[in-house]
């Protein structure tokens, strides 16, 4: 079995409303770093000839191209802003703003793209989750032009690799305390919608995506959501599973490095207090419809 591009189509969930508002669309991707794109971390890629950037950039142009218009894109690991996805993401109508990780041996960094026809750009705000540690967001305020709400949009890439689950945790509870923050530094006549996509490294059971449905208890106590409690958008899609008593998308990551990795560790999160409906969701594929695991030359 062999695959040009990986193509999803959209996925109904509910009727979109009829009576105007504010809808729109987002897009959580980690794009991989080029230079952690090799054969000493994918030693396991069935073609290696995929992970060279000249053969990745070709197979991002084709993804593009069948993805559906989006709003709102949230990207992490991008170390070729300005010479590929910056002037990619203006043929499609789309600004970006780009924040580079701070620690000294990484390259990439988070993006926060928005699209300039729907949202007119109020502020931005970068952030860094910890003191002298590498993990940043960044966090738009926007108006959409048609409805003149506002849209608060945030994307970030938590900490990763197993035995940080507290740390991560502690990221979700500052990046949630600087969205609130921001909240309160603005006058508005009702408060933005929200919305956090990122790369969280870790799943639907993890104290952080606990803390951001509501709270989480942690060595140091239990913490809340400062913005009361916040919903997975793929939680409604119809390969949901139940990891203990959360239900998500059954992965959003599947690789090899030492050993397979199946799981679901990417978010869109949107107020829960709302009158918000996921209307589409991007299709993710059953595991048995990809011939590789990722990086491949097909996605």
């Amino acid at each position: 079995m062999s695959l040009d591009v990986l193509r999803r189509s959209m996925i109904p969930i509910t009727t979109a409303p009829t009576n105007g508002g504010c809808s729109f669309s987002v897009l959580q991707w980690n794009v991989l770093a080029d230079w952690l794109c090799d054969a000493k971390a994918f030693p396991h890629a069935h073609d290696m000839k995929s992970l060279d950037w000249a053969v990745r950039q070709e197979t991002f142009k084709k993804i593009l191209a069948t993805l559906p218009p989006f709003d709102f894109v949230s990207l992490q690991e991008v170390d070729h802003w300005s010479d590929f996805f910056e002037p990619e993401f203006a043929k499609l109508g789309l600004k970006g703003h780009f924040f580079k990780k701070q620690a000294n041996d990484s390259a990439d960094g988070g993006v926060l793209c928005w699209k300039e026809d729907t949202f007119e750009m109020l502020q931005i705000n970068e952030f860094r989750l910890e003191e002298r540690q590498s993990q940043v967001a960044i966090i738009g305020l926007f108006q959409h032009k048609a409805s003149s709400r506002h849209v608060l949009v945030a994307t970030t890439h938590l900490k990763a690799k197993p035995g940080f689950e507290e740390r991560r945790a502690q990221q979700g509870a500052a990046l949630l305390a600087k969205v609130k923050d921001v909240i309160a530094s603005i006058s508005l006549t009702a408060p933005p919608f929200v919305v956090i996509s990122g790369d969280f490294n870790d799943t639907p059971d993890s104290l952080v995506a606990s803390l951001f449905r509501g709270s989480a208890t942690t060595q140091m106590g239990t913490i809340t959501n400062p913005l009361g409690s916040l919903r997975s958008a793929y939680a409604s899609h119809p390969n949901a599973k139940m990891y203990g008593s959360a239900m998500d998308v059954a992965y959003t990551t599947y690789k090899k490095r030492e050993t397979e990795v199946c799981r679901t560790i990417d978010y869109i999160w949107y107020s829960a207090d709302s009158a918000a409906q996921v209307v589409q969701l991007l299709e993710i594929p059953p595991i048995d419809q990809l011939p590789h695991r990722l990086p491949a030359s097909y996605h």
